[in-house]
């Protein structure tokens, strides 16, 4: 279960942090 979390959470949060610089 923690490495399915890992792995959903960690390139959301790239894709926020990219999301939030580019705009």
């Amino acid at each position: 279960m923690f490495l399915v979390v890992m792995i959903v959470i960690f390139p959301l949060d790239l894709i926020g942090h990219m999301t939030t610089s580019e705009n």
